[in-house]
């Protein structure tokens, strides 16, 4: 029984206090935690001396986890600071101590929820890798961008995770070919091209709109996944189906998007009507790159500039050089060379 094993309890709490949830829920958590030890006499002086905090964090958190019945010594905010900066050895400690020796001092609806958030722990993640489904952009011929796929790919199942492979229309995704050419097809692309699962996946991508609707998409997937090539400039804009999918992913999940798949992310807009990428560290295909291949008067618009002008803070590092950003639930990359980097803050995140 999950309620036996003290270690995985801890890493639940402490995860969840530490990196998850809002301020009331983890101020709850906590309060339950250090509510039931401190009832049941299982705070010894020394625990309370391994942080200055310790005896304001059982008072403040017992306030907190009664509902603020009676006087409410500190608000949410302040609660969320002091766990922040003092909490997790001092619930560490009492969480082994309750789990090894008073079992009975968790409270069920805690061990119910620990239960929970341990057993969807143990599940693989899943991963949708949705790509562009525009073979041209103008006269020009372009698709998906190989790298940008095959590398995240391998990646996620190194990890451990599920991926599936989608598109906009579903069926076969056009791949640009200069993604095949000498410097640009690497050993991750050609491995894809000579994998028959992989490739079983590519030919037969999902259709976006099979998916349903974009909380649908966010109760099935964990990281929704956006590799670039031009082709997104076509129909990653002004698409409804792909804006839901994006704005429910990021409310609840992942979003990530490496090169020309931050287009994407242009039309979408927060729970409040703000812009998505506004106020969030962001990076996608400088303005410097897209001159530099011969297409700035080609695109639809400077991705760099967009984004910039959407009020997100645009970072990038010299043309072609790696550089990948996490703001939260979103994880941007700036170009092919940074698909791995995309990729790796997107699995770093997804084990958290």
């Amino acid at each position: 029984m999950l309620l036996d094993q003290g270690g995985d309890y801890q890493v639940a709490i402490l995860r969840e206090i530490s990196a998850g949830g809002d301020n009331c829920s983890r101020c709850c958590l906590t309060g339950a935690i250090l509510g039931a030890a401190h009832g049941f006499g299982a705070v010894p002086a020394e625990w309370l001396a391994k942080t200055t905090a310790g005896a304001e964090i059982i008072d403040a958190c017992s306030t907190v986890f009664s509902f603020n019945q009676g006087p409410a010594h500190k608000s949410i905010e302040d609660v969320a600071y002091l766990i922040n900066h003092g909490v997790p050895q001092l619930v560490n400690d009492m969480i082994l101590h309750l789990m090894t020796e008073r079992p009975a001092a968790m409270l069920p609806s805690v061990a119910r929820w620990l239960n929970k958030r341990i057993a969807d722990g143990n599940k693989a993640k899943s991963v949708l890798i949705l790509c562009t489904s525009a073979p041209k952009m103008g006269e020009m011929d372009t698709g998906v961008w190989l790298e940008e796929l095959a590398a995240p790919y391998y990646l996620f199942l190194e990890a451990g995770f599920t991926v599936e492979i989608a598109s906009i229309r579903g069926g076969p995704i056009p791949i640009d070919a200069s993604s095949m050419a000498e410097g640009f097809f690497t050993a991750s692309a050609q491995k894809f091209m000579h994998d028959q699962v992989a490739l079983g996946k590519f030919g037969h991508s999902i259709a976006l709109a099979s998916l349903g609707s974009g909380n649908s998409v966010a109760e099935k997937y964990d990281l929704l996944f956006l590799p670039g090539g031009h082709g997104t400039c076509v129909d990653f804009s002004d698409n409804a189906a792909l804006k839901a999918a994006v704005e429910a992913m990021y409310a609840q999940k992942l979003v990530a998007a490496v090169c020309h798949g931050p287009t994407a992310l242009t039309q979408c807009v927060k729970a409040d009507g703000t812009p998505l990428v506004q106020g969030l560290t962001v990076t996608g295909f400088a303005d410097t790159e897209e001159a530099a291949v011969g297409l700035t008067d080609k695109v639809p618009y400077l991705l760099e500039s967009k984004l910039t002008a959407l009020g997100g803070k645009y970072e990038k590092a010299g043309d072609w050089s790696v550089k990948a950003v996490r703001d939260g639930r979103l994880v941007t990359g700036q170009n092919p060379q940074s698909s791995e980097e995309c990729a790796k803050l997107c699995i770093e995140a997804l084990k958290q």
